[in-house]
């Protein structure tokens, strides 16, 4: 009787590991299919290395650069350096 029991228990968490399994995986393979447009210099952005990426509450994209700040509002982007007073 306990040995049902125990291969009861043992047969759903095995259900739920897999169940969860099916889900992260399926998760990956539906966003590798979302669209990704890479920016660099070219479209604006101070520099092409991206320290941090925050959003702020209007809804903004600010990267932090090693040449500034670039703020993004889904179309341009508007920089932020040394000669706008930011420090060194």
């Amino acid at each position: 009787m306990w040995a049902n029991k125990a291969k009861s228990r043992w047969r759903i968490l095995e259900i739920l590991l897999y169940g969860s399994l099916l889900i992260g995986f399926s998760r990956c393979v539906l966003a590798g299919g979302l669209p990704l447009k890479y920016y660099t210099t070219a479209d604006g952005l101070a520099h092409n290395e991206i320290n941090k990426i925050v959003r702020d509450s209007r809804g903004f994209l600010w990267f932090c650069t090693a040449d500034g700040l670039s703020r993004f509002d889904g179309y341009t982007f508007t920089n932020f350096g040394t000669d706008q007073g930011l420090p060194h």
